[in-house]
């Protein structure tokens, strides 16, 4: 008797245990529209650039700013201005020019420069984001298309898997074009607790510094001076006359559809292919090399900001190896010193008017040069001369025990952290 009423009661047990497991189920797959916290399946997409239909289905399934397992967000990349003048109902503003200049090898560059900690979470603070969102990047109709390819790049390499950042194609001219309508409406912030600590890792390997820039064309020019061909892809966004030595060059412009480059659409992978594939192009494109498939590639531009529609081409549509040389034409030149080396400037290490590291030779115009740094830091290789990924790597991991002592004789750019992260 007492085995019979012990089984009756395990076989009760586990009736119950079924019965919540199964209506826990249901009320997981009806939260959100997704069926797990970790497993969402409406914003998937076969790539990051999607088209305002997309997009509307989630609008109108509630997931924009919604908190839920698939909660959307969308960021119209651009300025105040044009965010007052048009976007989409939901978004909020994403400033491309936040951040500005930061130290980094022997010199401070002036020009825009990947976010630091502090600065991406008091931008991601306002906005309701947490490590499950889906990131939809806009941009109006009188921005570049290097706005929301800059946005997508920071936040790849701050750590935000690929599949959760989104470009709207077309941004705000694919929202009307498609007959929805945009507003002048501010959204109200959405606080969040959501920092970049929260994801996983910094990417750094999308991004180049100075001195791994320096130490990638040095490898390059060898191998291809000993006939064995290049390492690298060095692509410069350029009509104009090609910076590094042994470079090749692709027109942002072929990345956009009819070459509309402000408010415009992105080709897609089969024609992006065709782009970077083609060794003749238009008669103003740089074509200085053809683009070698399978080998990794570096783009570069001026400041950094135009040269990310390639890496968004070769990132998020074909699936390359590629990554984004982040201080660009303006950062190379403050590191011209003496073509014939032996600068007391600048170190021969960090000279790229030096060992033929640079296609055009212009007058040493290394005066931003760090006498301290160009003293301690006497290989292009030193670690503590990376201090940006250094620093932002420190960032990230600060709450597991990692120190950032990489930073020795190079101040941290970062500010007081107004996010609370």
């Amino acid at each position: 008797m007492f085995q019979e009423v012990m089984k009756s009661s395990w076989k009760l047990n586990l009736q119950l245990l079924l019965v919540i497991a199964v209506a826990f189920l249901l009320w997981g797959c009806g939260s959100g529209g997704g069926s797990s916290f970790d497993s969402p399946t409406v914003t998937q997409t076969a790539t990051p650039l999607i088209d305002a239909e997309t997009l509307k289905g989630w609008v109108d399934a509630g997931l924009v700013n919604d908190g839920g397992f698939e909660n959307v967000v969308i960021l119209q990349t651009g300025s105040q201005a044009e965010y007052d003048a048009e976007h989409i109902p939901g978004a909020f503003l994403w400033d491309s020019f936040t951040q500005s200049g930061r130290l980094e090898g022997l010199a401070y560059d002036v020009k825009v420069m990947v976010p630091d900690g502090p600065t991406m979470d008091a931008m991601l603070a306002r906005t309701g984001i947490d490590s499950e969102t889906t990131i939809v990047i806009s941009y109006a109709s009188t921005s570049r298309i290097y706005n929301p390819t800059r946005a997508y790049f920071t936040l790849r390499y701050w750590g935000f898997p690929k599949d959760k950042i989104k470009v709207l194609n077309g941004g705000n001219n694919g929202w009307t074009d498609a007959a929805y309508a945009l507003t002048t409406e501010t959204t109200p912030e959405i606080a969040s607790t959501f920092c970049v600590t929260d994801n996983d890792d910094l990417y750094d390997d999308l991004r180049y510094s100075i001195g791994e820039l320096i130490q990638v064309v040095d490898a390059n020019n060898a191998s291809i001076a000993a006939a064995e061909g290049p390492l690298y892809n060095i692509v410069q966004q350029t009509t104009g006359d090609r910076v590094i030595t042994n470079a090749i060059g692709r027109n942002w412009a072929d990345f956009a559809q009819g070459g509309a480059v402000t408010g415009g659409y992105f080709i897609d992978s089969e024609a992006a292919e065709a782009v970077l594939l083609d060794a003749d192009g238009p008669a103003d494109d740089l074509t200085l090399g053809e683009f070698v498939p399978g080998l990794p590639s570096i783009t570069h531009c001026v400041s950094g900001m135009s040269c990310t529609p390639i890496f968004f081409a070769m990132d998020a549509l074909l699936g390359w190896d590629v990554a984004v040389y982040d201080g660009s034409k303006s950062q190379w030149d403050l590191y011209r010193g003496d073509p014939a080396g032996g600068d007391t400037t600048i170190g021969d290490a960090w000279n790229v008017n030096y060992l033929g590291r640079s296609n055009d030779i212009s007058g040493g115009d290394a005066d931003s040069v760090n006498a301290q740094l160009n003293f301690l830091y006497q290989s292009n290789d030193d670690p503590d001369a990376n201090q940006i990924e250094t620093e932002d790597a420190a960032y990230l991991n600060r709450f597991d025990g990692t120190s950032n002592s990489g930073t020795s004789g190079a101040p941290s750019s970062g500010s007081s952290d107004p996010s609370g992260c």
